[in-house]
């Protein structure tokens, strides 16, 4: 048996891997593109949303959303990364659509491409100066959650990406920020703060830099997204 060292993980697995996952992301474009009523006109922020497969959060989601007196501000796009399910996602968005009135578009994929791919997608479709990208499964606890961070991240000087506290559905911890550790595996790893504790454990609640943030749900100026590449 081999070890995975850094070593081999540089000079053997990165460049294939890195092959493989250009050869996924290239010259994947759009399928389709439709939208669900009136867009809003000035949106401040475009919400991207990949989906892929499991499609049952969607319901909780926009339900949460529907009563958020923050939605309104909110360019919604779901990104879908299976094709073959145009269909029936089109048709349970238009559904949602209609109980719920919340405007949104959805983009299928040509082809499934990745997480990277169809939020990169949705990056290039939003139309307003700041991006979150959000997962399907993230579900707002609260109402009028988005302006304030909004107005957070932008009074916030220097700052490149912003997270939430993230709970799992029992009320602990799931995110509050991730930090990276050398010496548990040949590599580096990741892991969260606090994760497991209860949802408001005090040092947790407070807002700090922390080395990076869950993709999950996560808030960047679009400019510096695409400076970024």
């Amino acid at each position: 048996d081999t070890d995975y060292t850094q070593e081999i993980l540089a000079a053997a697995l990165h460049p294939a891997l890195s092959a493989l996952q250009g050869q996924c992301s290239e010259n994947i474009g759009l399928q389709s593109l439709e939208t669900f009523g009136v867009l809003p006109h000035a949106p401040a922020i475009s919400v991207v949303v990949p989906l892929y497969r499991e499609y049952g959060f969607i319901r909780h989601q926009m339900h949460a959303l529907a009563f958020d007196p923050d939605t309104p501000m909110i360019d919604l796009i779901d990104v879908l990364d299976q094709p073959d399910d145009a269909e029936k996602v089109s048709r349970l968005l238009q559904g949602l659509h209609a109980t719920y009135g919340v405007p949104l578009r959805l983009a299928v994929m040509e082809r499934n491409g990745g997480y990277a791919a169809a939020t990169n997608q949705g990056a290039d479709l939003g139309r307003a100066k700041h991006l979150l990208l959000m997962n399907s499964d993230v579900v707002p606890a609260g109402h009028s959650w988005l302006a304030p961070w909004l107005t957070r991240h932008m009074a916030t000087e220097n700052i490149g990406i912003s997270g939430p506290r993230l709970l799992y559905a029992d009320g602990s911890l799931q995110h509050a920020g991730m930090f990276f550790e050398d010496g548990l595996m040949p590599w580096w790893t990741n892991d969260h703060f606090y994760k497991g504790l209860p949802g408001d454990w005090p040092p947790a609640k407070r807002s700090r830099a922390v080395p990076a943030v869950t993709g999950a749900c996560a808030m960047i100026e679009t400019d510096l997204f695409n400076r970024i590449g």
